[in-house]
């Protein structure tokens, strides 16, 4: 199992043959200050950690490769799901056209309003931002499935590669932690890829 310590940024890790020997056995993450994880390693399970945030889960069966983002407003702005895609093409030879993506469940469009300057940092940096930030009721929604969609949508995956789980875990107290709604006090939900050995 590959972890890392998620700090809302766009560094991803390669976990390798080094990595993974070390890692195999141990809770907590070796490796610090990423929010993606990449290997081409069979019997390798990558882990992120998410509470409202996006999980991105990207596997090319071509190339025998798979990734996980942690993509919150932060990590969605800085672009981690383009990233992620990056490393892959980079370090596993891999087409993103092959690649086959998931958008887990996360706070809903529903129910994340954002403040203001939120919605100007993205508007000021992404070409597309009014496909996923709109105005209700005096209030700022951000819309982080179709944000990261269109990120990896703009790094070559095709459209019909992407689902998008639309499952909103504010709305699903049934079934999901929300940092949000829990106003912090929660648990998290494990996000994990891996390849058969």
């Amino acid at each position: 199992l590959a972890a890392a310590k998620q700090v809302h940024e766009k560094k991803v890790a390669f976990i390798d043959e080094e990595l993974k020997s070390r890692n195999r056995f141990e809770l907590e993450p070796l490796i610090s200050g990423f929010d993606a994880l990449v290997t081409n390693r069979p019997s390798v399970t990558l882990m992120v950690r998410v509470a409202d945030c996006v999980p991105i889960i990207l596997y090319d069966p071509v190339q025998k490769a798979v990734g996980i983002a942690h993509a919150g407003w932060r990590g969605t702005r800085a672009g981690i799901g383009k990233e992620t895609v990056n490393e892959m093409v980079r370090r596993c030879n891999t087409d993103p056209k092959s690649i086959l993506a998931g958008i887990g469940p996360s706070i809903g469009p529903c129910c994340y309003p954002v403040q203001e300057e939120v919605a100007e940092l993205f508007c000021r940096s992404t070409p597309d931002a009014e496909a996923f930030i709109r105005k209700q009721q005096g209030k700022t929604y951000l819309n982080l499935w179709e944000a990261n969609r269109l990120q990896l949508l703009r790094q070559g995956i095709l459209p019909e590669h992407i689902e998008v789980a639309q499952l909103c875990t504010s709305c699903r107290a049934d079934l999901f932690f929300s940092h949000r709604r829990e106003q912090g006090k929660t648990g998290r939900i494990g996000a994990f890829v891996g390849l058969r050995g």
